[in-house]
C-alpha cells in the first residue's frame, strides 16, 4: 500500500503550480495588451494611408486643373507663333515637338488621375488598376501601331521588319495600350537613324506576352529622350502589370505583359 504525500512536498507542489499558474497568467495578460496594442497601431496605420491615398488623389486633382491652364496658353501661342508664312521650318519643326508634348503632359495627367481613381476603387483586389474585365487583342494593336510608324519611317529613309505571335491577347484597355507603344515605337524611331533597320517582334510565352523594339544600324546623332512620353509608357505597362526595360543602347526596348489563357474547344464528332 502506497503511504500518503508528506505535508511539505504536497504544500511545495501547491506552491510550485499556484506560481507556475500565475506566471501563466501574467504573460498572457501581458500578450493580449500587446496584442492590443499592436491592433490599434495598425488601425492607425490603415488610416493613415486612407488619409494619404485621399490627399494624393486631391492634389494629382489640383495638379492637374493647375497645369492645364497655362498648357493650353502654351498651345495657342505656338500655334500663333508657327501660323506666319515667314516662320522658318527648323522653327515649325521645333514648335511641333512642343505641340506634342504638350499633348502627352495632358494624357499624362489624364492617366494618373484615372490610376489612382481606379487604384482607390480595387484597394481589396490584386489586380492591377488599369487591366479591368475586357480582353484587348495585342497583336492587332501592335499592327496598328507598325503600320502608322512604317511610313514615318520609310520617309527617313529606314526599313522595318515585323514578326508576330497570333492570337495574344491581354487584359486591359485598348486605347492606353495603344497610348503605350505608339509612345515607346516614338523613342525607336527617334534614335534610329538613316539606312537602319527597326524590328518588332511580339511572342508569346508562359502566361506573358514579350514586346520587343530595336533597330540595328547607325544611331541618329541628333536624338533626344522625351522622358514624358516614354514615363507615360511606363504608368500604362504598369497599370496593366508590366514592365518596360531599355536596352544600354538607348531607343531599344522590351515589354511584357500578363496574357489572358487560351481557351482551346475540341472539335465536335460527328454523330452519322
Amino acid at each position: 500500500m502506497i503511504d500518503s504525500i508528506p505535508f511539505w512536498p504536497a504544500a511545495a507542489i501547491v506552491l510550485v503550480s499556484l506560481f507556475a499558474a500565475g506566471f501563466f497568467r501574467r504573460r498572457f495578460i501581458e500578450t493580449r495588451k500587446r496584442n492590443e496594442s499592436l491592433t490599434k497601431d495598425l488601425e492607425g496605420a490603415l488610416a493613415e494611408l486612407d488619409s494619404a491615398a485621399n490627399l494624393r488623389s486631391e492634389l494629382l486633382s489640383r495638379i492637374g486643373q493647375s497645369l492645364r491652364k497655362p498648357l493650353e496658353s502654351i498651345r495657342s501661342a505656338t500655334d500663333e507663333i508657327s501660323r506666319p508664312l515667314e516662320c522658318p521650318d527648323w522653327l515649325k519643326e521645333q514648335l511641333g515637338l512642343l505641340s506634342k508634348e504638350i499633348d502627352n503632359i495632358g494624357k499624362f495627367i489624364d492617366l494618373i488621375g484615372e490610376i489612382v481613381t481606379l487604384d482607390k476603387l480595387s484597394d481589396e483586389s490584386s489586380t492591377p488598376p488599369l487591366s479591368g474585365g475586357v480582353v484587348t487583342d495585342l497583336e492587332a494593336v501592335l499592327t496598328d501601331v507598325v503600320q502608322a510608324s512604317y511610313g514615318r519611317l520609310a520617309e527617313r529613309g529606314i526599313s522595318m521588319t515585323v514578326a508576330m505571335d497570333s492570337d495574344v491577347s491581354v487584359r486591359g484597355d485598348e486605347s492606353y495600350l495603344r497610348q503605350a507603344f505608339e509612345a515607346i515605337a516614338s523613342e525607336t524611331e527617334r534614335f534610329a537613324g538613316k539606312g537602319s533597320m527597326v524590328h518588332v517582334d511580339l511572342t508569346a510565352g508562359e502566361g506573358t506576352a514579350r514586346v520587343t523594339l530595336d533597330y540595328r544600324g547607325p544611331v541618329n546623332p541628333e536624338a533626344s529622350s522625351s522622358l514624358l512620353s516614354l514615363e507615360l509608357a511606363r504608368q500604362i505597362v504598369s497599370g496593366h502589370g508590366g514592365w518596360i526595360q531599355e536596352a544600354s543602347k538607348k531607343g531599344q526596348f522590351t515589354v511584357e505583359l500578363p496574357t489572358v489563357p487560351r481557351t482551346s474547344t475540341a472539335p465536335e464528332e460527328s454523330n452519322e
